[in-house]
């Protein structure tokens, strides 16, 4: 059972790490228009997280030794879900723009909720459910209507939703989650930048352009360190405090975030209804966040020395009395 200042601490590593995420949209506009192709993005993006977590690791003389079995595990997940969920991702804001495909993307807790309820056979409360469904309602009302989609765009969106939720599960495995968590991150950025090393190599010399160097660095430092770096330390703090499925709902700022930076620094128009968007996610966030605790606050084993220390019944563990 986690204390409550973990859990409260959980919730809001969760609620930052959304803010950060949501400001790749705009690092990743700002490297398109200083030259730099999707994989070239990318690669530098994994590439400086690691140098910086690296260096990180060996300041605080962290072992990075893995146990056996769990570097092949991390490379399959480094590569078919995290740095797959960037490239496609990144992709949809090319053609979609970074508001539109962040929305597209967010739709991942729906799809972490889902398999937790196929899978792993979780209950969930129906006031969690009504928290989840304003907030996304907000997101709908803030985003206002789409004109003139395009749908190869609506299509990445989606699918990056989905190797994301496939990552989300990947954290909560043992092999990931009991690995210290910088040591789990500079293992996922360096997989995810060699492997998109030779991807970003080809396209440059296919597709040679001049770089804006200032520009170009800009976006890099951009997405390594506030949209990398913290987003996803703080994301897997998360994730391992409060659950995948809990973490990913909480990420609801995220798009929300996305939509305001781009407003600032792009121009691009804000929807009618953006307040009460605000005030419906707002509201919905709460709520799933409150009732979540509420749930886990009535299954507590209350010990009595004398006394097994569970008693089972197919609704769960319930008070003994001493």
């Amino acid at each position: 059972m986690k204390s409550k200042s973990t859990y409260f601490l959980g919730v809001g590593s969760a609620l930052i790490s959304s803010i950060f995420f949501g400001m790749l949209g705009i690092f990743s506009s700002v490297g398109q228009d200083a030259g730099l192709s999707t994989t070239s993005r990318i690669f530098f993006r994994f590439l400086v997280a690691a140098i910086v977590l690296y260096i990180i690791i060996k300041i605080k003389h962290k072992d990075l030794r893995l146990p056996k079995g769990s570097l092949y595990k991390l490379v399959i997940g480094s590569i078919l879900y995290f740095s797959l969920t960037s490239y496609l991702l990144f992709r949809a804001y090319d053609y979609i723009g970074t508001g539109f495909a962040t929305v597209l993307s967010f739709t991942y807790p729906i799809m972490v909720l889902l398999m937790s309820i196929a899978i792993d056979k979780e209950r969930v409360g129906r006031m969690q459910l009504l928290g989840t469904a304003m907030a996304f309602f907000g997101l709908v009302v803030v985003i206002g209507p789409v004109s003139a989609t395009n749908a190869l765009g609506v299509f990445l969106g989606l699918l990056s939703a989905i190797t994301f939720t496939l990552y989300v599960r990947m954290l909560a495995k043992d092999y990931a989650k009991n690995l210290d968590g910088l040591v789990l991150m500079f293992y996922v950025f360096s997989i995810s930048s060699i492997f998109w090393f030779f991807p970003s190599c080809i396209e440059v010399m296919k597709n040679p352009v001049p770089i804006d160097i200032y520009r170009a660095s800009l976006s890099i430092l951009g997405l390594a360190i506030p949209g990398t770096i913290v987003a996803c330390t703080l994301f897997n703090y998360g994730v391992r405090n409060i659950g995948g499925r809990m973490t990913s709902i909480l990420s609801i700022f995220d798009p929300l975030t996305s939509v305001l930076i781009g407003c600032v620094v792009l121009n691009e128009k804000l929807s009618d209804g953006f307040g009460y968007g605000v005030l419906f996610i707002i509201m919905g966030t709460v709520m799933v966040s409150l009732f979540e605790k509420k749930r886990e606050s009535t299954n507590i084993v209350v010990i009595n020395e004398t006394a097994p220390l569970l008693k089972f019944n197919p609704r769960g563990f319930r008070r003994r009395r001493v």
